[in-house]
């Protein structure tokens, strides 16, 4: 049994969260979870650290004695990224490259955040009069591409007349306030859904297509370089990760995405050629997928695979494990 000291300072944060439970589940680890620094913090074999951990009390007396191991490193969090770490947990490739020349540490380990759901039942695709369209996830990235969504939604609309489309859009309606001027138009009827765990099993049950936009729009930038539209424009936050279509591959649900690392490393030959990074590419996509159901059946059980066979917590728990055996034997 691994003894771990858990040091967090916010319990209702997403990814401390997410961290929680998945680690919880691994029968190998003994956890504490704390917001203090105890005097007998040395009797562990490893402290792990959440981002803002130099805001737990009592840490100013914690002299890096013990093997460390940072959480999911971030900016803009009170970190002292100077410690030597044993191990690092990036939430994904993205925050992988950016983080490793920040930090000092040994060995690292790519474990992204998201839940998992028990899938008691899951719709079957039909090339019938009827589509169901979902967003799940923060708000940033549905403000960021509505215009995009909009656009798209609206060329569906007049391309399939007759044919009666859904939009879910599940994020924090609660704390974070409504996505202004996203409405229902003609034959497209948009639902804004509070996130909630029930919200996304009810609803991803019964979804055809879902959408994960990752990318951040630079305004103007490409009118410096040039006036033609065919430049790739990529900005991503340093935490983007797989998370969300993680999620969606549980219920296998085929998404449309846009070409961040994550994706490029896990999506196949056949995958890539359903990513976007325009407006066009958005439409074209959206509309193969709700023409032809065999194809989404097979870029959502993919998905689903891409899951099953790296991503389960049970699998990532266990490459944390033998890292850590490592550690110690080391």
């Amino acid at each position: 049994m691994i003894k771990i000291l858990y040091l967090f300072t916010n319990k209702n944060s997403a990814s401390f969260i997410f961290y929680k439970n998945s680690l919880k589940k691994e029968k190998k680890l003994n956890i504490k979870f704390s917001k203090q620094l105890p005097k007998n913090y040395k009797k562990y074999d490893f402290i792990f650290l959440q981002s803002n951990f130099t805001k737990v009390k009592n840490f100013d007396k914690f002299k890096n004695d013990v093997k460390v191991v940072l959480v999911e490193p971030r900016l803009g969090h009170n970190n002292n990224l100077k410690l030597k770490f044993s191990l690092v947990i990036f939430n994904s490739i993205e925050s992988q490259i950016f983080f490793s020349n920040k930090i000092l540490f040994s060995k690292n380990i790519i474990y992204p955040t998201f839940p998992e759901y028990e899938v008691k039942r899951k719709k079957k695709f039909k090339n019938d009069g009827k589509v169901v369209i979902t967003y799940h996830g923060n708000k940033v990235h549905l403000e960021n591409s509505k215009e995009q969504i909009i656009n798209t939604l609206n060329h569906i609309s007049s391309e399939f007349k007759n044919k009666k489309i859904k939009v879910f859009l599940i994020y924090n309606i609660k704390n974070l306030g409504f996505s202004k001027n996203i409405n229902s138009k003609k034959n497209v009827e948009i639902k804004h859904i509070q996130y909630s765990n029930s919200n996304i099993v009810k609803i991803l049950s019964n979804t055809d297509i879902g959408l994960v936009p990752q990318t951040l729009k630079r305004k103007g930038f490409f009118q410096v370089l040039s006036k033609k539209k065919n430049n790739y424009d990529l900005i991503f936050k340093e935490t983007t990760n797989l998370g969300r279509h993680l999620v969606f591959g549980q219920f296998k649900i085929p998404v449309i995405t846009e070409p961040t690392p994550s994706v490029i490393k896990f999506f196949d030959d056949e995958s890539m050629e359903y990513i976007v990074y325009d407006e066009n590419s958005w439409f074209k996509v959206l509309k193969k997928l709700i023409i032809d159901c065999e194809l989404r059946s097979s870029l959502g059980i993919k998905l689903y695979k891409i899951w099953q066979n790296n991503f389960r917590h049970e699998v990532l728990n266990k490459k944390l494990v033998k890292i850590l055996d490592k550690i110690l034997k080391s």
